[in-house]
């Protein structure tokens, strides 16, 4: 009934239009000869005529739909409505033995199809006349040729042609499908492939570019991307299929392409329908809840739907930042935050007999290769012993998963910062040596692109300030993955885990520096070498030229659909001795020796730049 009322005026239309196409197709079918009985029957059964269609119009949903987003599909519930209602009409006047022509009923479905389908429909048909005649007007400020005449393409012109003042003509589509070409898709014509971009563009005096190809690997994105910025028109790219939420395309999802849209391979969505019911209505805490990683996480729990949500950091702006984001769009999700130091041992207490999480992300972490290099005792506090203090009171309050987040810096480490995740990667294999219930694994990251502090923002604030760009080495190496792969695995290793693992993402072969300083200055429209300089600094305290995912040694190594590596490392470590050496230390010295005393692979690299 509620849906009934919304729709008050769509059903009084209808109503009109019910009895309108009877009158009109039985004065039709006895050309004219209004004298007839006939009306009469129709009189009597009026009430009964308009209550018909209208519950029959809501029985297939014809009410319930959003006419400005209709599809085919909802014009095939239109015509079975119709022929229904036919059907309805003629047993009505069937039961009281007062049986019109036949051909009325004939005459009356086409008319009341034709009515009912004008009125739900008109308002995209006038758009889509008023757009066509705003075509003849070439003055149009904005001059739009889009890359991609797949779905995507098509429902972004179909979004432009129902704005109403669109400002945006359409020149056509590019796409590299030999079989398009030449074809009008709502009514836009596939001019060519991706070589005729320039061409087009100054033919057509396009002033922006569309690249509607959501599923194209990193490699094509790149390539396009490159033609289109050579043409100096202003480019925007869609999302990723994985960030277009409901399948639908809009105006407002076009950005600037970033350099994750560039990744030197396709980006991998490791979430499962398992992920999606795993977490929900758990409690569940996020130690490190402002950063990059943390906060995304946050997100993409919130869209799974948790029971309560706890934010833990020590940033009270960035805590801020996320609790109001969530709350805003997660108002049914019960969220806290708490400002708490994870060293803390008394405070974190005292949130885990208030909340009683049932899983626990274990994000916070100080990060930073050179700055931890200076200060070895606040890596090893933070990064170990933190940990020790979170991992340990989820292990007495009986958490279900604790999942760690670590980094492949971690593997044969060269700097502090990666030797003290290492240290923390052993915490976890004492806690899960004590454990029966409480399953504890670690996540290792590669290089996390767009993570505050990582060397995108980095190279961004270069290239606006005018450059350099400042390169450690020419021949670097990282692995990359971006912020949304990072959190899923973070995720789905929570669903995985047994206890003891430590997780991979398989983020292909590791990407030069040098060439993800060269995507970006292109990106920002300037020339390499030319507009941006790029100079070679030497390498940092800490540094090495390339990071491994795992020890040569490391032989119990499996994977989970070409996506997931999981790694299962012999326990030979003294855990008794181990733990008692955990502590808060204030003297760089003593941290430096257990260091070198619990991760022995741990050596400065012996490279000159």
């Amino acid at each position: 009934m509620k849906i009934l009322f919304r729709s008050s005026r769509l059903v009084l239309i209808d109503a009109v239009f019910a009895v309108v196409s009877i009158y009109a197709a039985l004065f039709i079918r006895l050309e004219g000869k209004v004298a007839s009985p006939y009306f009469g029957y129709i009189n009597d059964h009026f009430w009964q005529l308009i209550i018909a269609q209208i519950f029959i119009f809501w029985f297939f949903g014809l009410y319930h739909v959003s006419w400005r987003h209709a599809s085919i599909v909802d014009g095939v519930r239109i015509f079975a409505a119709a022929i229904v209602t036919c059907i309805a009409y003629f047993i009505i006047f069937s039961a009281v033995q007062r049986r019109l022509p036949l051909s009325t009923y004939f005459l009356f479905g086409c008319l009341d199809l034709m009515f009912v389908t004008g009125a739900r429909y008109r308002s995209r048909l006038m758009k889509s006349l008023n757009y066509r005649l705003q075509r003849r007007n070439y003055s149009a400020p904005k001059r739009v040729l889009i890359v991609g005449a797949g779905e995507a393409g098509a429902m972004l012109v179909r979004e432009i042609q129902n704005q109403q003042d669109s400002d945006l003509y359409i020149v056509g589509f590019i796409d590299d499908d030999d079989k398009k070409e030449g074809r009008l898709i709502l009514g836009n014509k596939v001019i060519g492939n991706r070589e005729m971009i320039k061409d087009v563009v100054g033919k057509f005096r396009v002033t922006d570019i569309y690249i509607a190809l959501p599923s194209s690997s990193g490699e094509i994105t790149r390539d396009i991307a490159e033609i289109c910025h050579a043409t100096g028109a202003n480019v925007k790219i869609l999302p990723s299929l994985y960030d277009i939420a409901g399948g639908k395309v809009t105006v407002n999802q076009l950005r600037n392409i970033e350099i994750e849209d560039l990744l030197q391979r396709d980006q991998i969505n490791v979430a499962d329908e398992k992920l999606m019911t795993f977490f929900s209505g758990k409690r569940i805490l996020v130690t490190g809840a402002g950063g990059s990683i943390g906060s995304e996480i946050c997100r993409q729990l919130a869209c799974i739907g948790p029971a309560s949500l706890l934010l833990v950091g020590r940033g009270e702006n960035s805590i801020y930042e996320i609790e109001r984001e969530l709350r805003r769009d997660f108002p049914e999700i019960m969220i806290f935050s708490r400002i708490a130091d994870v060293r803390d041992e008394q405070r974190m207490e005292k949130i885990f007999s208030i909340m009683k999480p049932q899983v626990v992300f274990h994000a916070a972490a100080h990060k930073h290769v050179p700055l931890m290099e200076h200060h070895p005792e606040e890596a090893y506090n933070n990064n170990v012993f933190g940990t020790f203090v979170v991992g340990r009171l989820a292990l007495k309050h009986g958490v279900d998963r604790f999942v760690q987040v670590s980094t492949d810096k971690a593997v044969n480490p060269t700097n502090i910062m990666g030797a003290s995740k290492r240290l923390a990667e052993l915490v976890m294999k004492t806690l899960v040596a004590k454990s029966t219930t409480t399953r504890f694994c670690a996540v290792r990251f590669g290089n996390v692109l767009g993570s505050r502090g990582s060397v995108v923002p980095h190279f961004r604030q270069q290239i606006k300030n005018g450059g350099p760009i400042t390169i450690t080495h020419p021949d670097m190496k990282r692995y990359f993955m971006t912020i949304p792969e990072a959190c899923q695995l973070v995720l789905r290793a929570g669903t995985l885990t047994e206890g003891g693992e430590i997780f991979l993402l398989n983020m292909g072969e590791p990407i030069r520096i040098v060439d993800l300083a060269l995507d970006m200055i292109s990106l920002s429209g300037l020339k390499p070498h030319v507009d941006i300089a790029i100079k070679y600094t030497g390498l940092r305290p800490g540094e090495k030229l390339f990071e491994e995912l795992w020890k040569q040694s490391d032989s119990n190594v499996r994977i989970i659909d070409d996506k997931i590596y999981i790694l299962l490392e012999e326990n030979d470590l003294d855990f008794k001795l181990f733990e008692e050496s955990i502590k808060f230390y204030y003297d760089s010295e003593v941290v430096m020796q257990q260091i070198r005393q619990w991760v022995p692979e741990y050596q400065k690299p012996s490279i000159k730049s």
